[in-house]
C-alpha cells in the first residue's frame, strides 16, 4: 500500500518531470473528513442508518476550500452515531480500533479518522470536536 507521503512525493516528481510547478499550496495532498459536512452528490449519514440518505447539491465550504486549493478528498469516515461517544464504537458501521494495536479503541467520534492519520494513509482529515471527539483520538497511543 502506497503511503499519504509516497503518494505525494510521486505526484510532485512526475510535476517536476513534466516541468510544472505546483500552483496548488495543498496540491496532492491526501486527505478525509468526518461524515458530518455535506459533499456534492453524496449523503452525508453521520455514522447512522437512521437517516434517509439525501444526496447533497453541494458541498460544504469545510470540504470545498481545501479542494480548491489541491488537496485530494479521500472521502468521508464512519464516525461515532451522531458524533456521541468517546470509544468510537458504532453498532449501525462497525467499530473503529487502535490504529497500532487493534485490541485498543481509537476514541472519540472522530476515531477513523485519528486511525487513518495514525497509520499515514493520509495527512489530514477534518472533522469538529463537541466533547472529545477530536481531542480523544489524538491523545490515545
Amino acid at each position: 500500500m502506497l503511503r499519504a507521503a509516497e503518494f505525494v512525493d510521486a505526484l510532485l516528481d512526475e510535476a517536476r518531470r513534466q516541468g510544472r510547478k505546483p500552483l496548488a499550496p495543498l496540491l496532492g495532498i491526501p486527505m478525509s473528513y468526518k461524515d458530518m459536512p455535506n459533499r456534492t452528490g453524496y449523503a452525508a449519514t453521520f455514522g447512522s442508518k437512521a437517516l434517509q440518505p439525501v444526496a447533497a447539491l453541494r458541498s460544504a465550504s469545510v470540504l470545498q476550500r481545501p479542494e480548491v486549493a489541491g488537496s485530494i478528498q479521500l472521502g468521508a469516515l464512519n464516525m461515532a452515531e451522531f458524533a456521541l461517544g468517546v470509544s468510537g464504537y458504532n453498532t449501525a458501521w462497525g467499530n473503529c480500533r487502535n490504529a497500532w494495536n487493534p485490541d485498543f479503541i481509537s476514541g472519540g467520534s472522530f476515531s477513523r479518522s485519528g486511525a487513518v492519520v495514525a497509520l499515514g494513509a493520509n495527512f489530514a482529515s477534518l472533522g469538529s470536536d463537541t466533547g472529545g471527539s477530536v481531542y480523544i483520538p489524538a491523545s490515545v497511543r
